[in-house]
């Protein structure tokens, strides 16, 4: 299975790191059965107390599911919540549904951004996009690293004033970080996105509802089609 000994201060966490390898390099894929703690032990040369502080970062991240009796398993898409899901773990309809619920989701988000957004909703959302207006290379690479293209629909969420879409495009935004997406996406492709933030916003802040809407399903749109497209696995 790839395992062997480790040496290290700080053994748990390359015991962490061995699986997530396994895992990332289909070792080790979504429903296996992971060896019992006394054959990680023995394969991998440490102590009971490593392999289940390992088990216990693993079991957080949502990675591992323990199983009552039955030992424990490489967690699958519906094993967690949707917020826990990592890339090397997910198939491609787990991405298309994603993609495709925040069509719907975000559609009705823009409708009411543009009648409930207040001055101070506006501003934020400015202040999101002016960090890529006026951008360097340095700055443009930071807001990339960070996701801050990301805020921007979440700011969008709040423009409307209803608590339960801020939390439901809060968990869309994480899962969407978790998926690494802009892995998938590169950097002329990535820019183009943001830019159509800009447009959002001016729709936005004109009240006007038909474009909003219009812009928000060609920006998600523009996404399906740059991750689902046919060469994407050349692009890792």
């Amino acid at each position: 299975m790839g395992l062997y000994p480790v040496k290290n201060t700080r053994l748990y966490e390359v015991v962490v790191n061995r699986i997530e390898d396994m895992i990332k390099t289909e070792k080790l894929k979504p429903g296996d059965k992971l060896p019992s703690e006394r054959d990680m032990m023995e394969l991998y040369n440490v102590s009971r107390s490593v392999i289940r502080e390992a088990f216990r970062v693993l079991e957080s991240k949502g990675v591992v599911k323990s199983r009552p009796g039955g030992g424990r398993y490489l967690a699958t898409t519906t094993d967690h919540p949707m917020e826990m899901v990592s890339l090397y773990n997910i198939e491609y309809g787990t991405i298309s549904d994603f993609i495709e619920a925040r069509e719907l989701i975000e559609a009705d988000v823009a409708r009411l951004a543009c009648i409930r957004a207040e001055r101070k909703d506006i501003n934020r959302l400015k202040s999101i996009v002016n960090d890529l207006i006026y951008r360097d290379n340095l700055k443009l690479k930071e807001y990339r690293e960070k996701d801050k293209d990301l805020e921007f629909h979440i700011a969008l969420a709040e423009a409307t004033h209803n608590f339960m879409l801020k939390e439901i495009m809060t968990i869309q935004i994480q899962f969407a970080k978790n998926l690494n997406i802009k892995n998938y996406i590169n950097e002329k492709e990535w820019l183009g996105l943001c830019e159509d933030h800009m447009d959002i916003l001016r729709a936005v802040e004109d009240k006007n509802i038909d474009k909003a809407q219009a812009l928000i399903k060609k920006h998600i749109e523009s996404l399906k089609s740059i991750i689902l497209s046919e060469d994407i696995s050349s692009r890792n």
